[in-house]
Formats: C-alpha cells, sequence, structure tokens
C-alpha cells in the first residue's frame, strides 16, 4: 500500500500544468544546478549532511534529484516561482500548496530558509 503512495505521490509530481510556462524572472540569481549539502531546522543548529541536487529553470520548474543510501535515488519535480525576494516553493505532496523560503545569497553560495528547515548550498556546474 505503501508503495502504490508513493507511486501516485511521485507521479502526481511529474505532471506540471501548462499554466506554469511563463518564465521566472531570476531576480535573485538562483536559476541553474545547486549541490544542496546540508540541511537544518535553525541556521546555527547542527547541519545534517545530505547529497541532494536541486536545478531551478527558468520555466519554473524545480527539478530535485536526492540520493540516499536507505532510499538509493528519490527524482521529484515540483514547481516555484520569485515573489518579494523569496522563493515561493511547491510543497511536496501538495500540489497548488507552496511554502515560502527565504533566499541569503553570496556568490556561489546560498541558504533557503523555508519553514521548519533550512537547505544549505553551493551553486554547481
Amino acid at each position: 500500500m505503501i508503495k502504490k503512495i508513493t507511486i501516485l505521490t511521485l507521479s502526481s509530481f511529474l505532471f506540471i500544468t501548462a499554466a506554469n510556462a511563463e518564465a521566472v524572472k531570476d531576480t535573485l540569481g538562483v536559476v541553474g544546478k545547486w549541490k544542496v549539502w546540508a540541511e537544518s531546522a535553525s541556521k546555527d543548529k547542527e547541519k545534517k549532511m545530505i547529497d541532494n541536487l536541486w536545478e531551478f529553470r527558468t520555466d519554473g520548474v524545480l527539478h530535485a534529484v536526492s540520493t540516499d543510501p536507505r532510499t538509493k535515488t528519490l527524482d521529484l519535480t515540483t514547481k516555484y516561482y520569485i515573489e518579494d525576494g523569496a522563493i515561493m516553493k511547491e510543497r511536496s505532496g501538495r500540489p497548488g500548496k507552496f511554502d515560502r523560503c527565504t533566499v541569503e545569497k553570496k556568490d556561489a553560495e546560498m541558504i533557503l530558509g523555508c519553514p521548519g528547515l533550512y537547505f544549505f548550498m553551493k551553486k554547481s556546474n
């Protein structure tokens, strides 16, 4: 039953509607590939090392590939847009529901502060 739910959830991420075809204005400089190397409940707390690759595309698609020894590889596609200096990122498993994530960016490093979780990343080629 869990496998069926997981497959249905993952497949729902793959169907991105044409309504999001408008190009994202990259006012924050986030478009491109980012290696997410750690996550934490707070900027100042201990960080959990992770191995993820996120790609912010100009068409409003966020493609994320996560590697975990327990679950192998997880490949997800969601939507995002930029609003008032923040990234509005679609919630995993909740199509149409968005989280407001603050962005702290310096050169090729970025911290994304989403509700309940911070993501630490470096620009990837």
